[in-house]
């Protein structure tokens, strides 16, 4: 249903090539504020994004910062299925007739335990790693930043790969597999300039990020819409940035624990399992029954097909 609910409206191949430059204009406007800011600070040479955190703005203001970009992207988005597709916003989030909240903080709070019971073991194997940092002032402006800001962030890659590009290329290839593939594949092209990708290697961190955006594309499929995918998203988010941040991770805030323990190879094979026990508990509390639908042709009526 998630995906026939796209095939309503305009969807021919020049409106999805429009929306997606507009999009993209839309974040390079978003950096902006970014670059103005290290410009006043007279930091105008940084290339490499992983220096972001520590170019003297403060890591509460870069990371509000850094999170704009997605913002205007989104917005941009939303704006194109409404004015370019003539479909509603809700078209590109769920199959029901409005966001299910339940389902997107039930997936989030079990997500955060599943990050803690991690995170715990790791810490009673090597608590030499874990350094603890008494909240103040700086880690509650940094809960309003992360609590208000981040959802923009992760709503943005949610609705463009999981939403908007997984129903077009199922409307595009009529194969619900594909576009899994495909998705999962650009979710993991987006995470290349994250600097653990650097520290760890390519080879396990785009293991890490394309086998993610399976995951959360196998939750949207199965639950016709985005609610889960976005739980999860926003566990893995904000639980990096606001209770333990990594040497080499992406988000280098104030965070309640900050950790120099090298755990990308657990952190695969932890998510692998707990992947695994999440869509079980998933499968059973939403009683999904009908796994075929991962794998078989979407079909389309003939007269709203896609033109391309």
């Amino acid at each position: 249903m998630f995906f026939k609910i796209a095939n309503t409206g305009e969807n021919h191949f020049g409106v999805y090539l429009s929306s997606i430059i507009l999009v993209i204009i839309a974040v390079l406007l978003g950096n902006l504020p970014l670059a103005a800011a290290l410009l006043l600070k007279g930091n105008i040479e940084m290339t490499d994004p992983g220096q972001l955190f520590s170019m003297g703005l403060g890591s509460n203001l870069t990371l509000a910062l850094v999170v704009v970009p997605f913002a205007f992207g989104l917005f941009a988005l939303l704006f194109c299925v409404v004015r370019l597709h003539k479909r509603s916003t809700n078209s590109v989030l769920t199959s029901r007739t409005k966001l299910d909240w339940n389902r997107i903080f039930m997936a989030f709070g079990l997500w955060i335990f599943f990050n803690a019971c991690f995170e715990l073991f790791n810490y009673f194997m090597s608590p030499g790693d874990y350094t603890f940092r008494p909240p103040g002032l700086s880690f509650l402006i940094l809960l309003l930043v992360a609590f208000l800001f981040l959802p923009l962030q992760i709503a943005f890659e949610e609705v463009l790969f999981r939403g908007y590009l997984l129903q077009g290329l199922g409307l595009a290839t009529k194969s619900r597999m594909l576009a899994l593939i495909l998705t999962s594949a650009m979710f993991g092209g987006l995470h290349l300039a994250n600097p653990e990708v650097i520290e760890y290697g390519l080879g396990k961190m785009m293991t890490y990020y394309i086998g993610t955006g399976v995951v959360l594309g196998i939750m949207v499929i199965m639950d016709d819409g985005l609610e889960l995918a976005l739980g999860v998203h926003a566990g893995t988010n904000i639980y990096s940035a606001v209770f333990v941040s990594y040497e080499a991770g992406a988000l280098q805030t104030d965070a309640l624990f900050h950790s120099t323990a090298d755990v990308v190879d657990s952190s695969i094979y932890s998510f692998l399992i707990f992947a695994v026990i999440f869509i079980f508990l998933l499968s059973r509390i939403y009683k999904w029954k009908d796994w075929g639908k991962i794998w078989r042709p979407i079909n389309y009526s003939k007269n709203t097909e896609l033109h391309v």
